[in-house]
């Protein structure tokens, strides 16, 4: 179905910090400063003050060399390398006397190697380079002058340029937001490419500047702004804007970060304030997300011990579902969720899903996304029926009116779709909906919803006057707005809100424990309150909170907070409201196979202790039987930290595994909250959707670091030492007082050295072929390609002239070819030789077999699809597996076999 036209909004009055034209009445001393001497002149860039600060250019480079750098560099890197000083080590001795080989056979497979990686670096780094070509030389609109704007590249933009960017494109750099294609400066802005986020944010330029909406606008334009230093942090901005004689306070509301898109907006102006590198969290490591950007990573996935993984949006959808709520201490909701469904599996006890399923079928109804709710008790308008049904009445009141999202009705349907800052809030608005309380307009200074009025039956239109939205974070972990009702009445409305009055607890009891019910259901849940507010005392909030929010000294935030503070206390509890969040697919099958791989998991999650224990449970992190050991921390730092919502959490955990373990680690994150984390551990991977491992045993050869142990080394070294000495006295055994040739001759030194190398030739490729466990083409190529090369070096050194080639001159076409003893024995002693190393193989495999031994066997068996028969195999693991579905398998066989046992033995 086609999509009608979206209608115009008008957003200047929706956050309550829009900025006015008023004078400030704080200190601000802080601009000018040290950390604050940022200064941009909007639409003067060649301006003499400007020439003199000398930013740098908007050129990204995420190159690791450059032309005068590589060599150096580049051989820098590969002599980091133990193995390369090795046998650079081993090179320079070849030119001293006591080296029996010549310089060239030593140094020049150095060289070939050497080469070989730094051409793989090059050609890596060139790639780097055209991804920063087609970056840089994005074009974009740049005021010229006279009020027109013309197309130029990123790279060539300055700060203080004005650009005009379009819908659905990237912003060029770090940009102070001037005006949008609304009346009142607002837009959409994608943030996936920066946090991971993709719902949308909400910008709004500063209402004095909102206005020059026209190209010709510019053309006078005249701005001073002044601002932070360059910084990493992706949620702070702190400036001023000097404008027509008058300065206004800059937030992170008026900043639009470089590589964030413009959406659903036709245009924005903006000023260019941060370029290149100094845009806010450059990274070059991080500078295409998911992408590997060099093939060094895979040295590195095959050593992970240890995976961190965020469980919002990585572990789970990220994608809330509206599934249960509290109201008046009544419980409403009947469906089951997956962590439910996990508990239930471990009890035993399996769900009366079947009544719920033939329920549904019965009274079959559309899916709604966002919506799962099911209770006829409230829906259909039956909530005018319950006991408490003006209480029912504001919860869904309050959830349909306590937000920022933003309605769009498409004009051809009539449809309302929502714009939401989290998925969460999303759900909410789209549960008030489907249960009769519509969200469907927002003006400048109104919410408009539709609600059923219980007296007359009808659905009436109801508009609510917009006064304040105190906006959520992490510290107060509230977000509240202040409505004025049809009837006068002010309302502080508050989602999150833990400061009851005490003749607002009527509930509290019911309602706290049916919350620790959805808590253990692994639910997020949210209490909801509200209380009314008599007009001195929001009069006087408001002039405490706008001089909070015009405030651009260091205590802003806690200025902020305190006047927040100071309204949102003695509320009247209404009930909570209970989401879901899915867990992705395949999610518990993945743990079980990295659980059988050897690799260990951590999951970090800010959930509840209880909801966390169950969603590790419905993941398969946790199994019953496990040995639990909680830790608890309730001094007075560590509340400080829980209530300041430490961002860096994550990365000090991964920190602090990392240190302790010494192992190679990986983080898996989708949000902002995990970009400490993802930077912190060996390797950071920023989620796009994975695959299980068919034969995860495989991996643990190479996290329990079978394959590279010492044990294992010295075991390879001493097979060399055994086959060099079988073949040296082999070789001189049977050449010794033998006639070579017809004449009668015996073998000199260069005849002897040329069988032992054949026999060390054959000896090294066929050891190789019985290691290998899968023959292709390639395997075929450099194995017996590698043979034939050795007999194609022969006759190529020994053609060249005697004073290069010396001993060596035509030593093959003359010397070992005609001769049977030659090939008579090569044959002899590679297959001597061979017998012991096959033998070895043979009982290691039967007897003592690897992980990828036991797949061959699987494989041969013909077993490899049998699920029964590859549990057998996988119980022999030198690891046993103590995560994940497997290790429940296992749990239930060991405890099977001891009851077995103790029935057998007991009298």
């Amino acid at each position: 179905m086609a999509r009608g036209r979206r209608r115009k909004l008008h957003f200047s009055q929706l956050y309550s910090f829009a900025c006015g034209r008023s004078k400030f009445d704080v200190d601000h001393s802080q601009i000018g400063g040290p950390g604050f001497s940022r200064v941009a002149y909007a639409n003067e860039p060649d301006c003499f003050e400007a020439g003199i600060l000398n930013y740098g250019s908007n050129y990204v480079s995420t190159t690791k060399y450059t032309l005068a750098t590589f060599f150096p560099k580049s051989l820098f890197e590969q002599f980091r390398r133990v193995a390369n000083i090795y046998f650079l080590f081993t090179g320079c001795l070849s030119f001293t006397p006591l080296a029996p080989y010549s310089a060239i056979s030593a140094i020049l497979p150095l060289i070939v190697v050497i080469g070989a990686t730094m051409a793989k670096e090059a050609i890596e780094d060139w790639r780097r380079y055209q991804q920063d070509l087609e970056v840089n030389n994005r074009k974009v609109k740049i005021h010229r002058g006279d009020g027109t704007f013309e197309f130029t590249e990123w790279k060539n933009l300055r700060v203080g340029d004005i650009v005009k960017v379009e819908k659905d494109n990237f912003f060029p750099a770090d940009l102070v937001m001037l005006a949008s294609g609304y009346d009142d400066g607002l837009c959409y802005v994608e943030t996936m490419n920066l946090d991971g986020e993709t719902n949308l944010k909400l910008k709004q330029a500063l209402d004095a500047t909102s206005g020059l909406q026209a190209d010709s606008g510019f053309q006078n334009f005249k701005a001073i702004i002044k601002c932070e230093d360059p910084n990493a942090s992706l949620y702070t901005f702190v400036g001023t804007m000097e404008y027509e004689e008058q300065q206004y306070p800059l937030s992170p509301q008026q900043l639009l970060l470089r590589d964030s898109k413009l959406r659903n907006t036709d245009y924005i102006y903006g000023v260019v304030v941060f370029t290149g590198h100094d845009t806010k969290m450059y990274h070059e490591e991080s500078d295409k997300p998911a992408h590997a950007r060099t093939s060094n990573l895979n040295e590195e996935l095959g050593q992970v011990d240890t995976i961190l993984s965020d469980k919002t949006g990585t572990l789970t959808c990220n994608s809330m579902e509206f599934i249960k709520c509290s109201i008046a201490g009544t419980a409403y909701g009947h469906g089951f969720t997956e962590v439910e469904r996990a508990m239930a599996r471990r009890k035993g006890s399996p769900l009366m899903e079947n009544e719920q399923s033939e329920e549904n079928y019965e009274h079959p109804k559309l899916a709604v996304k966002g919506f799962n709710f099911d209770d006829e008790r409230i829906m259909n308008g039956n909530w005018v029926n319950e006991p408490h049904s003006d209480v029912v009445q504001l919860f869904f009141r309050l959830l349909a009116v306590c937000h920022t999202a933003i309605p769009e009705v498409d004009e051809e349907t009539g449809k309302i779709s929502y714009e939401a800052e989290s998925p969460d809030e999303a759900a909410f608005v789209i549960a008030a909906r489907e249960l009769g309380f519509e969200f469907y307009q927002r003006t400048q200074t109104n919410i408009c919803i539709r609600e059923l009025d219980p007296v007359s039956g009808m659905h009436v239109e109801k508009s609510y006057k917009l006064l304040s939205v105190l906006e959520f974070n992490s510290t107060r972990k509230r977000m509240s707005v202040i409505l004025q009702d049809e009837e006068g009445k002010l309302l502080l409305l508050s989602k999150g809100a833990d400061r009851l009055a005490q003749d607002g607890r009527e509930f509290e009891d019911k309602t706290k424990e049916q919350m620790h019910e959805y808590a253990d259901a692994g639910l997020r849940t949210l209490v909801l309150a509200y209380r009314q507010l008599d007009e001195e005392e929001y009069k006087s909030f408001n002039e405490k909170f706008m001089a909070a929010k015009n405030s651009v000294s260091a205590d802003r935030d806690e200025k902020i907070e305190e006047a927040a503070d100071s309204i949102e206390r003695d509320l009247i509890l209404l009930g909570a409201t209970a989401v879901e969040d899915k867990l992705q697919n395949g999610v518990p099958e993945c743990i079980d196979k990295l659980a059988q791989a050897g690799i260990k998991i951590w999951v970090l999650t800010g959930d509840k202790m209880e909801t966390a224990i169950n969603i590790g449970y419905a993941c398969s992190l946790l199994r019953q039987g496990m040995k639990q050991i909680i830790i608890t921390l309730d001094r007075p730092e560590i509340i400080r930290l829980e209530k300041g919502g430490n961002k860096d959490a994550f990365a000090k955990v991964t920190r602090l595994v990392k240190a302790g373990t010494g192992k190679v680690t990986l983080g898996i994150g989708d949000g902002a909250n995990d970009v400490g984390m993802l930077q912190e551990a060996d390797i950071g991977v920023g989620i796009s959707g994975a695959e299980g491992m068919q034969f995860p045993m495989l991996y643990q050869e190479g996290v329990q670091n079978v394959l590279f142990s010492w044990l294992r080394i010295l075991g390879w070294m001493f097979n060399g030492v055994c086959n060099g000495v079988m073949i040296f006295f082999f070789c001189t055994t049977a050449l010794q007082h033998q006639a070579f040739r017809k004449g009668g001759e015996v073998v000199d030194f260069a005849v002897l050295g040329a069988t032992m190398y054949t026999c060390v030739v054959w000896v090294v490729n066929c050891q190789m072929a019985l290691s290998v466990s899968y023959f292709t083409l390639i395997q075929h190529i450099f194995i017996w390609g590698g043979i034939a090369l050795w007999y194609l070096f022969l006759l190529a050194y020994g053609a060249i002239t005697p004073t290069l080639s010396t001993s060596a001159f035509m030593v093959f076409v003359e010397g070992l070819a005609p001769a049977p003893s030659y090939w008579i024995t090569a044959l002899f002693v590679v297959v001597a030789t061979l017998i012991p190393f096959f033998t070895y193989s043979v009982i290691r495999m039967r007897f003592f077999p690897m992980y990828h031994n036991m797949i061959q066997w699987l494989r041969f068996d013909g077993h490899a699809d049998d699920p029964e028969y590859c549990q057998v195999v996988r119980q022999r693991s030198v690891r046993p597996t103590t995560v994940g579905v497997s290790a429940r398998i296992d749990a239930k066989v060991s405890q099977l076999g001891r009851r077995v046992h103790h029935a057998v033995h007991s009298p």
